[in-house]
């Protein structure tokens, strides 16, 4: 397992509205080592995501508001300091054309 180490603020960053999704995640990366940063909003996410830039995100699909994950995405990937990061959808959807749309929004 490679474990990013060129930021000091957080590896992974979580963004879903769900407190116990967020603290479920939160518990298991950080019992193997990670940092973890965590975001209740599309709006929160997108902003800690521009502050810390993080290696890996982890982002709900779904999100209140008029953002959702697959927004989010494509914001992330369209910044230069953050196309690189590695996006990472959290989603009960599992038909192919939902993972179509997540991998053309730049999700990995």
């Amino acid at each position: 397992m490679v474990k990013a180490t060129t930021n000091p603020i957080a590896d992974i960053l979580v963004i879903d509205d769900d407190p116990i999704i967020r603290r479920i995640l939160q518990r298991m990366l950080q019992s193997q080592g990670y940092r973890v940063a965590i975001a209740e909003t599309a709006a929160d996410g997108l902003k800690q995501a521009l502050d810390i830039t993080p290696p890996v995100v982890l982002c709900d699909w779904r999100l209140p508001g008029s953002m959702d994950g697959l927004e989010i995405c494509r914001r992330l990937k369209e910044h230069p300091d953050l196309s690189m990061s590695s996006f990472l959808l959290i989603t009960a959807h599992a038909e192919t054309a939902s993972r179509v749309e997540a991998l053309e929004a730049g999700a990995d």
